[in-house]
């Protein structure tokens, strides 16, 4: 968690509980939070200056953001070890990673900016999407080149109509559930920005010494030959460790 954070709700909690608890907030107050003055003369939390200019969407977005990257990193940093085969010798440990590669693209694919075109014609009065919204997309994703994409057959097909399905849904349910960004062309947040904030807070989750960040778009970027630079679109960035 940013220290800066935690300090900031610490003295919240502990101004707002000092008109019940005077003597612990005091304690909290001059020994731990190293205040020279009383707590009794500290401004009473204002809500309406500490939000004013906040984005309540962006900021939850962002912290879920942050949540899954950490989940997707997590699965190719530390794999789930493969059961050993009876009868057969195990394998011995590979050794640790501690280095991380974070490879970010700030530009959509043509397909998905066709995607949210499409979504946000559809859109009712309100901004939200109806129940036969994603039976729509469907159709109308035949009718897009980017989105039928004609020259794929069989598996390669079904594969990319599924992948299509699901981007379509998830665009769907959150916009459904007040957030509207998920229909604009570029995220609401400076992506590179907010992992670099967080970096050390997701170097010691995963357990690594360094990260860096790398500009997928970028032709001078470094490519480790695994399909982690090429998978990388924004919003979803991929983790190569070594």
């Amino acid at each position: 968690m940013h220290r800066g954070v935690l300090l900031q709700y610490v003295r919240t909690q502990v101004v707002s509980l000092a008109p019940v608890c005077p003597h612990w907030a005091e304690w909290i107050w001059t020994t731990k939070l190293g205040e020279t003055s009383s707590v009794t003369s500290a401004a009473w939390p204002d809500l309406d200056s500490a939000i004013q200019g906040i984005d309540a969407a962006v900021v939850l977005r962002r912290s879920r953001y942050i949540e899954g990257l950490l989940n997707d990193f997590r699965r190719v940093v530390h794999p789930k070890k493969k059961k050993k085969k009876k009868g057969k010798a195990a394998t011995p440990p590979a050794p640790p990673k501690t280095v991380g590669v974070v490879y970010l693209r700030k530009t959509y694919e043509t397909w998905r900016l066709d995607l949210i075109k499409l979504l946000s014609g559809l859109c009712e009065s309100d901004g939200t999407f109806a129940k036969t919204a994603m039976t729509k997309v469907v159709d109308l994703a035949k009718e897009v080149d980017t989105l039928s994409r004609k020259d794929l057959t069989g598996k390669e097909k079904k594969l990319w109509e599924k992948q299509l399905r699901s981007k379509a849904a998830f665009i769907i349910k959150n916009v459904n559930g007040g957030d509207a960004s998920y229909l604009e062309a570029t995220l609401p947040f400076d992506e590179m920005a907010v992992i670099k904030e967080s970096s050390e807070y997701i170097a010691k989750s995963l357990g690594l010494t360094e990260l860096k960040l790398v500009d997928a778009d970028a032709a001078a970027s470094p490519d480790p030959d695994n399909g982690a630079k090429e998978a990388a679109t924004p919003g979803d960035p991929k983790i190569w460790a070594y």
